[in-house]
């Protein structure tokens, strides 16, 4: 019987079976019964208000009066993987008497089975996702949760993995961390499909300040986040709590961005969709992620377009790096005044690589690879290095160039060669076997001694790689001045197969490939071939075999 919180308590009174906490079944209609022990009259009312958890407002729904008990029959619907929070509000006249308050409200916790329990969209064919689980699931082991929907684990079919923050590394399936609200996972399905668990909903697990949140363990490092609840959250609602201080987004806590992924490339949002994860950069050890039950309609991306901006002191290009339909994006290099030559806090972290995806990252001495890479103003150069993984044949396209001061250029080291970049020419390839590059912004001087430093001293026809090749090999030379080239392939005959180049090529490092076909673009057969190069006053031959 509950008789706490009438107003005034003399006159009414109430019995109420149920507790604060209630587990009931997923899409199945309850009955909301409240007995007027004393007090009631032909003015009796009942009001009970309820709303999905994460909701900010309650719908009411009027009770029936059966001589004196007080009832409302919530339809099933109502009842799914959310949960709700509800009150009842008691009128007899003037005496009032509730059962919770819009501000404690009691809650009923949906309990379901794995086919209630699945995610409501499919994921996309073949597709990689970060990706969680909103609910408290009945077992939490990789397998239990999974392998059910998706078949036994077979890699070729679908591939999970958890990412460990001390190693660095991604586990994978059920090596990966146990399964628990807030814990995300990549996951890839061949042909899409859904996943999901028995259990109930995520509920809260934390008050603070009168507000509710639910608590997630982080790692130093980075933390592959998952949204616990089955509702969009948005990332300002996530406090911290910071070896027993609660506070906000600090820069002494972590890298303030969020990195999800499309399929494609990653993409920063300003939350975290239902069902899905991101990754986040902590900065110390102890911090724990405190989420708001509060929902969001839509979640949107935060990184904005590399704008014109006309001062010495602040400007940015962009680096995109795309490999067969796969890229590292949102990379920025660029000035700003209270930017460090070092790491600063202006400078962010860049997210492990995506699986089968390309990487793009700056280097900064003593410090992890970097998604963007500010400097002070400068008024002759600066040289920004750069990392690249799973990038050869992949094109890196610059954005933005136009904000380079006037006075300056830009110039991309890139293996063995050296390209000038403007607005118009703002697309490189890279070539085999690159894993390092230089991107130099300067003044004509500037430049000329960055690459003057870079050039080859002396002339060099390098022996083709790979050698023995099928079919497509690289030919290395280089120039120390620049001059006419002519490098032509020949059979064991001396017939000429093919011209590979025939132009003025500026000094520096340069790599022709070969891909095994004559002048008309057929194949041809396996066997020992010759390429020559003639520049200036050299004239030089090598050997190379083609076996199929």
């Amino acid at each position: 019987m509950i008789s706490s919180g009438l107003q005034p308590y003399s006159a009414l009174e109430i019995s109420y079976v149920g507790s604060s906490v209630m587990t009931v079944s997923y899409g199945t209609d309850r009955a909301v019964e409240v007995t007027v022990v004393s007090g009631t009259g032909a003015d009796t009312t009942g009001i009970l208000y309820t709303r999905p958890f994460g909701a900010s407002s309650y719908t009411p729904r009027n009770m029936t009066l059966t001589q004196n008990i007080l009832s409302h029959t919530l339809a099933g619907d109502l009842f799914d993987m959310r949960g709700m929070e509800y009150y009842i509000r008691i009128t007899v006249g003037a005496d009032v008497a509730m059962i919770g308050s819009s501000a404690t409200p009691y809650i009923f916790n949906s309990s379901m089975n794995n086919e209630q329990g699945q995610r409501p969209t499919a994921l996309p064919n073949a597709s990689y996702r970060i990706i969680g689980l909103p609910i408290n699931a009945t077992s939490h082991s990789v397998s239990a949760v999974f392998d059910d929907d998706m078949g036994a684990y077979d890699n070729t079919q679908w591939r999970l993995a958890g990412y460990n923050a001390s190693t660095e590394t991604y586990e994978e399936h059920t090596d990966a961390d146990l399964v628990y609200p807030g814990v995300g996972y990549w996951l890839i399905v061949r042909g899409g499909g859904t996943y999901g668990s028995a259990g109930t909903c995520v509920l809260p697990n934390v008050t603070y300040s009168g507000t509710n949140y639910y608590r997630v363990e982080l790692d130093y490092g980075w933390n592959m986040l998952a949204n616990p609840f089955a509702f969009n959250i948005s990332w300002n609602d996530v406090m911290f709590d910071d070896n027993g201080t609660i506070t906000g987004h600090g820069t002494d806590i972590l890298d303030d961005e969020i990195h999800s992924y499309n399929g494609s490339s990653y993409t920063m949002l300003n939350g975290i969709r239902a069902w899905e994860g991101v990754f986040v950069y902590i900065k110390k050890s102890g911090v724990d992620a405190l989420i708001r039950c509060r929902a969001v309609t839509t979640v949107s991306k935060t990184a904005p377009p590399v704008e014109k901006m006309n001062a010495r002191d602040n400007w940015a290009v962009s680096l995109r790096l795309e490999v067969g339909g796969l890229a590292d994006d949102y990379n920025l290099i660029g000035v700003r005044p209270d930017a460090l030559v070092g790491e600063d806090y202006n400078d962010h972290f860049e997210p492990p690589s995506a699986p089968d995806g390309p990487r793009l990252a700056f280097k900064i001495e003593g410090a992890n690879l970097k998604r963007t890479d500010y400097r002070p103003p400068f008024e002759d150069g600066a040289v920004w290095d750069i990392g690249l993984e799973r990038a050869a044949g992949g094109m890196i396209t610059f954005n933005g160039l136009d904000n380079i001061p006037d006075g300056m250029r830009a110039w991309l080291k890139l293996g063995r060669t050296m390209a000038a970049l403007t607005e118009q020419d703002n697309n490189v390839t890279v070539p085999e076997n690159v894993t390092a590059a230089q991107l130099i912004i300067g003044t004509e001087k500037y430049l000329s001694d960055n690459k003057n430093a870079a050039l080859p001293e002396r002339f060099a026809l390098e022996q083709n790689v790979p050698n023995p090749f099928n079919p497509v090999t690289n030919i290395g030379f280089t120039l120390p001045n620049p001059g006419h080239v002519k490098l032509e392939v020949f059979n064991i005959l001396g017939q000429s197969i093919t011209v590979l180049t025939d132009e003025e090529l500026p000094a520096g490092y340069h790599t022709a490939v070969w891909e095994g076909t004559d002048n008309a673009g057929y194949s041809v057969a396996s066997g020992i071939y010759f390429y020559r190069i003639e520049y200036g006053q050299y004239d030089q031959t090598r050997k190379m075999l083609l076996l199929k």
